[in-house]
């Protein structure tokens, strides 16, 4: 038995001879030995048994404490691993991207677009749009599905970028954002319970609908191509899932973009399989050639989801999936539960964005900045571990043995360096690799991007000389 296990058993002795419902005290003692840094995300909890009979008590009561705590957030089942403490979903909110952090803050932890060149094309277009004829319609409800308009603009926009060859507007829905696109394909193809695949590391808010949505989650293995083929074959047929969610391009947070051979090779693994595919996409435009999306080989059985968010402007708020035809209707429902319809106002000004060849502009000039970055990034980290692709706006760092990635991750941001670690993106958290998630582009300049850079490598010399518990 090692020492935090026994540590822990002592303790849930100690709460079995407290007042109250005995298994209300012994995840209140659990939830307290997380708090205090007894437990840490990702540890193993011991078995419901052995508890059971070293506290010498019945298991359906540890049973129900367990309960208690996945309901609570506490703790998560991983199929192979058992009960695992959970990354608090506070914490997770708190890494999520809101507005740039000013003052001394170089913080690398958001994907924005590096450029305001999206304020320079929206600022005509705001002043002139009263004189649009669509302008005054927007101040009534729209179609659930978004306006006929915003869904024709996009369609040839596709078509013109070479994403697909065709596309049928009606199949297209209009979202608030593509991570509302997710949400919305999530509800109205699953039920609380059901299995979905993903990368075993993989774009924290799919873990975190999947969580609010009661799916079962579960990781694919990787390589330097992407998910393997091989397990995801042995995961569709164990698993039997709903659905398989990929980010095929410039994967966050890996930064791989899965070549056209393993691209086959997964599409003949779906379609064997039967299984929905869920293409999050959002990262395409960015990618400096054309690659076929998945979806194209599948029609029928693929969710495409695409948006502007990392290309153009996190402020533009509009996504959209291309659905199979018989279940376009069903995604329509789930947004129109959520907000009736799409921002009209948002809609309005991405179509304008897209009629005038401004949207093609922004992202031109977002790709261009880009490069810039990678360039520096390369210069300064290019020796170390790290895998990431001229256009991509993150990149993906192993760490060396020497550091963990919670001190490493602690001691950049003692140094004002804000980055995320691996446990963030990993479907096991308890498996998680030795890694961090650079951002390049959400620190505005590039006189601070190299200093948070040299920072990053300078800390990367050093060594984790910190003793475990430390802190």
């Amino acid at each position: 038995m090692s020492n935090s296990t026994s540590k822990l058993i002592h303790r849930l002795t100690l709460s079995r001879n407290k007042n109250g419902v005995l298994y209300k005290n012994l995840a209140v003692c659990i939830n307290e030995a997380i708090k205090e840094g007894m437990l840490n995300a990702g540890d193993k909890l011991p078995t419901q048994r052995h508890i059971a009979q070293e506290l010498g008590i019945n298991l359906s009561t540890v049973t129900q404490a367990f309960r208690l705590l996945r309901d609570q957030g506490a703790i998560i089942t991983r199929i192979g691993s058992g009960c695992i403490v959970a990354t608090p979903w506070n914490d997770i909110e708190g890494d999520y991207p809101t507005a740039p952090i000013g003052g001394g803050s170089l913080d690398m932890t958001v994907n924005r677009p590096a450029t305001e060149q999206y304020l320079k094309e929206i600022n005509p277009i705001l002043k002139t749009l009263n004189s649009d004829q669509r302008y005054n319609n927007l101040q009534d409800y729209q179609q659930p599905m978004g306006p006929i308009w915003v869904r024709e603009a996009i369609a040839k926009w596709l078509i013109k970028r070479g994403v697909f060859n065709s596309v049928d507007e009606n199949n297209l829905i209009v979202t608030q954002g593509a991570q509302h696109a997710l949400s919305c394909i999530l509800r109205a193809t699953t039920k609380p319970g059901d299995v979905v695949l993903a990368d075993e590391i993989t774009y924290q808010g799919v873990m975190a609908l999947c969580h609010t949505l009661g799916l079962s989650l579960i990781g694919v293995g990787m390589d330097s191509n992407g998910m393997r083929p091989e397990a995801l074959d042995y995961a569709c047929g164990k698993f039997k899932p709903r659905a398989v969610i990929l980010i095929p391009t410039l994967h966050n947070p890996t930064a791989i973009t899965i070549p056209a051979e393993r691209r086959a090779d997964i599409i003949e693994v779906l379609k064997r399989h039967n299984c929905n595919l869920i293409e999050d996409d959002v990262y395409r435009e960015l990618y400096d050639s054309n690659i076929e999306p998945l979806s194209a080989s599948m029609p029928d059985r693929s969710y495409y989801v695409g948006g502007f968010s990392k290309s153009v402007a996190p402020g533009t708020r509009i996504g959209f999936v291309i659905a199979p035809p018989e279940f376009s209707n069903n995604i329509a429902v789930a947004q129109r539960i959520d907000l009736w319809c799409p921002s009209p106002l948002d809609a309005l000004v991405t179509t304008r964005l897209i009629e005038q060849g401004s949207i093609d502009r922004i992202i031109n000039t977002n790709r261009k900045e880009l490069i810039k970055r990678q360039k520096l990034l390369i210069n300064i980290l290019g020796s170390f571990s790290i895998n990431t692709h001229q256009t991509s706006a993150h990149a993906w760092l192993k760490l060396p043995q020497s550091w963990t990635t919670s001190r490493f991750v602690a001691s950049l941001r003692s140094q004002g360096v804000s980055v995320l670690g691996s446990d963030m993106f990993a479907t096991d958290s308890s498996a998680a690799p030795n890694a961090v998630r650079i951002n390049v582009a959400g620190i505005p300049d590039h006189s601070n991007l190299s200093k948070a850079l040299n920072i990053i490598a300078k800390t990367l010399l050093s060594s984790d000389c910190n003793p475990p518990g430390s802190f």
